[in-house]
């Protein structure tokens, strides 16, 4: 009989235990068995094994990581400059896109050719 008390006291303390838990103690994790998510496990273990996963000695290796770091950051510079805002150049505190200012540098110096080309032709 004491015997049997004994075990459903033992069986019993972690339930009441685990009702008595602060917040605090329940994120203590150093207690028990963590649970494991595969997922989280094959990224840990990918994440670890980066050196033995990855072989910068094969050719297409190297040149998947060259597009990454130097070709695709450059070609979104590019296009981010090409759309990018810069001051109109007046006193104003607006500002105009870049593409419409090269237009209209554009348009001046074909401006500028016509009427050299018009003065060529006059002096002939």
């Amino acid at each position: 009989m004491l015997r049997a008390a004994a075990r459903s006291v033992v069986s019993a303390a972690p339930r009441v235990a685990q009702r008595m838990r602060t917040p605090a103690a329940k994120r203590f994790m150093g207690d028990g068995e963590v649970k494991r998510h595969p997922d989280l496990e094959r990224w840990n273990n990918v994440r670890d094994n980066l050196d033995q996963i990855v072989d910068f000695t094969k050719p297409a290796t190297i040149v998947r990581a060259f597009i990454s770091v130097v070709v695709i950051p450059v070609v979104f510079y590019n296009l981010i400059v090409a759309e990018g805002l810069v001051p109109n150049g007046d006193s104003s505190t607006g500002i105009v896109l870049a593409r419409k200012i090269k237009m209209e540098r554009a348009a001046v110096e074909a401006a500028a050719a016509a009427a050299a080309a018009a003065a060529a032709a006059a002096k002939e």
